[in-house]
């Protein structure tokens, strides 16, 4: 089975899909060269391979059964007030993918993006691809949540699934996993970092001092003083970004103040669900991990869109996930669906 990955970032898509599925083959397309390498040396285990390509500048080829992707979401995205829809210069990779779709002719393509598409503001260039691909493609669409199938972050975010008409098939979507008294907490995903000693100039453990912020005179709303917001360990967290130094602030345990920091690039990998021996390109610097990994799908929601893809098409499966590949303290959490009893 042949995969395509356009605009493949670092992977979480491709894992999730890598981890999913019997016998695939995923090829990755994406400009940004730091994320190609960080896909690569991650994901050519799984005989999956990524390129440094633009795709908007790419001449389509190959024979494909599936095309994902997640084109950017700074066009559509709430924070972007400046140059928003097609007035951002990514806009046209959102339209691209679609044409890509059109020349290949997979059996089923699937596209994620931020909901910012579904609103007033933006929903006309959804519909408008939606039309455009009626004739070739039944499609749909939903914003789904990460936090509803194992993921413990709130990530909204919406997925369109396309199925080719000729198939007689229907687009399908994967069923909610966890409701809120079930979701997977901060503390369950990076609570043993946590308590992990200082360790300066480590990215998967670092307390850094100037990562360390306590209460200045009548200080007691961190949102307020720094534009961040703390996080309850018994909760799932806010959505990671790609800005973290605006982010969330998590408590340091053990201390006799109250305190806060950053979180490190490991916790936002344990976040996303990406696994623990997920690794870096030594030359990546730290703000660009943190950029990739915010860009990321997580890869346990890539994971559940997969086996559903498959079984609309009657692909074969890995079920039931493995613990070994997956490699995450809240494994079977989770994938409680599969373990429970």
């Amino acid at each position: 089975m042949q995969i395509l990955d356009l605009y493949c970032g670092m992977g979480g898509l491709s894992l999730g899909f890598a981890l999913a599925l019997r016998d695939a083959e995923i090829t990755g397309l994406d400009i940004d060269r730091d994320a190609v390498e960080t896909y690569n040396l991650n994901l050519n285990r799984f005989r999956a391979r990524a390129y440094v390509q633009d795709v908007i500048k790419w001449k389509p080829e190959g024979d494909y059964d599936v095309v994902i992707g997640g084109s950017p979401c700074q066009p559509f995205s709430r924070a972007n007030v400046k140059n928003p829809g097609e007035k951002h210069p990514l806009f046209p990779t959102f339209p691209r993918f679609f044409d890509i779709v059109l020349e290949l002719k997979p059996k089923a393509f699937l596209l994620e993006n931020v909901k910012g598409l579904t609103t007033k503001r933006f929903r006309r260039y959804l519909d408008r691809e939606l039309s455009r691909i009626s004739r070739a493609y039944v499609a749909e669409w939903r914003v789904l949540n990460a936090v509803n199938y194992g993921v413990p972050q709130k990530r909204e975010r919406l997925i369109i699934i396309g199925v080719r008409r000729d198939l007689g098939l229907r687009p399908s979507f994967p069923k909610t996993t966890h409701g809120e008294k079930s979701w997977v907490t901060l503390g369950e995903a990076i609570g043993d970092l946590l308590a992990l000693p200082p360790a300066k100039g480590n990215t998967a453990k670092p307390i850094v001092p100037d990562h360390v912020m306590t209460p200045r005179g009548g200080w007691d709303n961190p949102r307020s003083d720094w534009g961040s917001r703390v996080m309850s360990l018994e909760r799932p967290t806010y959505t990671i970004t790609e800005k973290h130094r605006s982010g969330q602030l998590v408590p340091v345990p053990h201390t006799s103040l109250t305190m806060y920091r950053r979180l490190t690039v490991r916790e936002c990998l344990r976040i996303q669900s990406f696994p623990d021996w997920w690794r870096f390109p030594e030359h990546v610097s730290v703000s660009k991990r943190y950029r990739l990994v915010g860009d990321a799908t997580p890869p346990i929601l890539a994971y559940r869109l997969a086996v559903t893809i498959a079984r609309v098409l009657g692909l074969e499966t890995r079920e039931p996930p493995r613990e070994e590949e997956w490699q995450l303290p809240y494994f079977k959490r989770a994938f409680v669906d599969y373990f429970d009893g």
